[in-house]
């Protein structure tokens, strides 16, 4: 098992490169000029040049990213260039945030989506089945941005039930208990899709089980249907379901760029599209790398998971 995550883990390593590359490639290809943003409309020729020179942008594009790869590699992913921070700092204050919402998200997305599936598939073509099936057609189909819009519309404009936006109170002294109510609206938008997908691949995989013959089996020994159902046949139908919401809280953490700019969330996605926007190169660039391992971190987690839903799967030496 040890050998075979150390292996895991170098393979990351020219993925995470190859990421970093196409992102810098790509911010570079964009359209303006990050000198013209950080001295301003106003500024003179001299001035940009000099802040060309400040910030390394008038060197050639390997250099600057070789520049780049080589100090964060040691752990320093430079300084942001409009609130002159280190990165690595800002990262870390928004990354809980953001793990808050995803991981919250994805709780609410397999518990719901899971037991959705479950009941679709144990009361094929009743009314049940068809009711789940149309709410996760509902949910497949509509963007983040729309149903956020619509949740605030109903919840915090119409009934005034919830807060529109942000993390917490702004006279404060909500608590822990403040933040909860503020996370109910972005978490539900932010599962949405995740909550119909998982809920479409149970229907199908549990279907597929009930009809296997060790499920027979345990109903001719007279166990209880409920038994049957969640100890049995789940348990077997979960392995495709784990990778499936693994990959959803990858999606998740890329999915909250617009969802924390929608409800003003304080996470990384915020930052990431004021960075985007702003030109701000280095965050950008720190941003993605770190989601990049967190994903590439989870989906290893998921891989793990395997050997403990099913006992036929060993990864040893020979993986």
């Amino acid at each position: 098992m040890a050998t075979y995550i150390i292996r895991r883990l170098i393979a990351t390593i020219p993925v995470l490169a190859g990421v970093s590359i196409a992102v810098f490639v790509i911010l570079h290809l964009v359209p303006g000029d990050m000198a013209y943003a950080l001295a301003g409309p106003q500024a003179t020729k001299a001035e940009l040049e000099a802040v060309r020179h400040t910030w390394g942008l008038d060197q050639p594009l390997y250099l600057q990213y070789l520049n780049w790869l080589f100090r964060a590699v040691q752990g320093d992913l430079g300084r942001s260039a409009f609130h002159s921070e280190p990165v690595f700092k800002m990262l870390m204050e928004r990354l809980p945030n953001t793990m808050v919402l995803a991981i919250t998200s994805t709780i609410i997305s397999s518990l719901i989506g899971t037991f959705a599936g479950v009941i679709s598939a144990t009361k094929q073509y009743s009314i049940w089945d068809r009711l789940v099936m149309l709410t996760t057609l509902f949910g497949n189909s509509m963007p983040s941005f729309w149903l956020g819009l619509i949740l605030i519309f109903i919840f915090s404009v119409w009934l005034r039930l919830l807060p529109s936006g942000g993390m917490t109170n702004l006279r404060g002294g909500g608590g822990p208990l403040d933040t909860l109510v503020h996370l109910i609206l972005p978490s539900l938008t932010l599962s949405a899709f995740s909550m119909a997908v998982v809920a479409q691949l149970v229907r199908s995989t549990m279907l597929e089980v009930l009809r296997q013959d060790y499920v027979r089996t345990a109903r001719a020994k007279g166990l209880v249907n409920r038994v049957v159902i969640y100890r049995h046949a789940l348990r077997n139908a979960l392995l495709p379901v784990v990778t499936v919401i693994g990959l959803q809280l990858g999606y998740l953490l890329g999915g909250a760029i617009i969802v924390e700019t929608i409800f003003s969330w304080p996470g990384l996605g915020q930052m990431m599209y004021r960075a985007i926007s702003a030109r701000d190169i280095p965050v950008v660039m720190g941003g993605v790398l770190l989601l990049a391992i967190i994903f590439v971190l989870v989906n290893l987690v998921v891989d793990l998971c395997y050997a403990f839903l099913d006992p036929r799967i060993r990864y040893g030496n020979s993986s």
